[in-house]
């Protein structure tokens, strides 16, 4: 970035013009301790469920970070984050940015971090392990405004990203909601009746119990070759477990050829067909999904067909509830894989049709929602990186801002 892209009263600053930087303490492994302060390490900025290694004794006072500190990891993964976790040690690769407040902002300073780390990073040695030496950092040069511009811009992030984190909270708690429905849905029906326990725990006494291979056609796919270049980069959607998740399937990752179609000895699974991932890394055995598309799968997937008599969302919605009951009866010495048989012996409960309905339409009401609410947090996010990057170059003006900080 040149002076003579930014407006006329910016500057172009390096950082160690605007804010000292302390690199943490090298503890070592005997340091650690069950009490005292948590010791933050890379692994804990880049994953909030890490758990913390401790210090109780005492060391300068200058490895202390506060709620509010912006730190900045310097090797493996470079980053810019606000800690907001109480007092706490700092662990070396880390630095804390002890900022000029005379100079920036600091919350416009956590921002013009977090758009220009990646151009930083691009300065990182080592072959193991990436890091970016402190002469390069420290060198590194970033826009400044003048002070009320840079709080207005702040300002402006701020409330993109406090509504994008609103939505995301609303996000989790309707998947809560969902849940604790599912729950009372598969347990009491929606008619009120008694209820009666059985092998597949507490439901409705008019219930009945079923296995899937009694009430639909269950089949999986195959993989044709992927040394015959004829067979793929077709117009046929092919469908691989890792894109079972909960979801409508309308498209593809990879798609094949009608000679590709042939060499499977398989045939096209209709749209509407209820898919199960047999295996697959990771939570992916068990996961179902529905196909809004006619297409063909691996031999990974499950395609179940569910015959007259039984509502497809509302089985849908009874193996998303039964997930980890289904994940147990995986077998296999390395790994937990499902099988067409055991997918037909999975049992499910069998309400009235008209009940199947019931329940699958509440639900995906709840779908319904959560879809919308993750749209618009997908949104915000989307916006506040284009703020981001326009805010930083002083391509998108706050001067009302500026004026009318209220």
């Amino acid at each position: 970035m040149s002076r003579s892209e930014l407006p006329k009263d910016w500057r172009i600053a390096s950082l160690e013009d605007v804010a000292d930087f302390i690199n943490g303490y090298s503890f070592k492994s005997t340091d650690w301790d069950i009490s005292g302060l948590p010791i933050i390490r890379i692994q804990n900025l880049n994953d909030g469920s890490k758990p913390f290694n401790r210090f109780s004794a005492e060391i300068d006072e200058k490895y202390r970070v506060r709620s509010g500190d912006v730190l900045i990891s310097w090797s493996a993964s470079l980053g810019a984050y606000f800690w907001e976790g109480g007092d706490a040690w700092l662990n070396q690769h880390i630095f804390k940015a002890v900022i000029n407040e005379n100079t920036i902002d600091r919350d416009f300073f956590f921002w013009v971090m977090k758009n220009r780390i990646d151009k930083i990073a691009e300065s990182a040695r080592g072959s193991t392990m990436k890091h970016v030496t402190r002469k390069t950092f420290i060198n590194s040069t970033i826009p400044l405004p003048p002070l009320p511009e840079q709080r207005a811009i702040a300002r402006a992030l701020r409330a993109v990203q406090g509504a994008r984190e609103a939505r995301q909270r609303e996000v989790a708690l309707e998947r809560e909601h969902k849940a604790a429905l599912m729950e009372h849905l598969f347990t009491h029906g929606t008619r009120g009746e008694a209820t009666k326990m059985t092998e597949i725990g507490e439901m409705p006494e008019r219930w009945e119990i079923t296995k899937l291979g009694n009430i639909s056609e269950i089949s999986s796919g195959g993989t044709p070759s992927r040394d015959n270049q004829e067979y793929w980069n077709g117009n046929i959607p092919w469908v691989k477990t890792g894109e079972i998740h909960y979801n409508t399937i309308i498209d593809t990752e990879e798609k094949i050829t009608q000679k590709g179609l042939e060499n499977l000895a398989a045939k096209t699974i209709p749209k509407g067909t209820l898919l199960m991932a047999m295996y697959g890394q990771g939570v992916t055995r068990g996961k179902v999904g529905l196909l809004g598309i006619s297409a063909t799968i691996n031999q990974a997937c499950a395609a179940i067909l569910v015959r007259n008599g039984f509502y497809t969302k509302f089985l849908f919605y009874y193996l998303e509830y039964s997930y980890e009951r289904i994940r147990n009866f995986g077998h296999g010495a390395n790994q937990k894989n499902l099988n067409l048989d055991l997918v037909r012996s999975i049992t499910a409960p069998m309400p009235e049709i008209s009940e199947q309905k019931e329940i699958a339409t509440i639900l995906l009401a709840c779908d319904s929602k959560i879809i919308a609410l993750d749209h618009e947090a997908r949104l915000l996010e989307e916006l506040f990186r284009a703020m981001l990057e326009e805010l930083m170059r002083g391509r998108l003006q706050v001067r009302a801002l500026v004026e009318n900080p209220a």
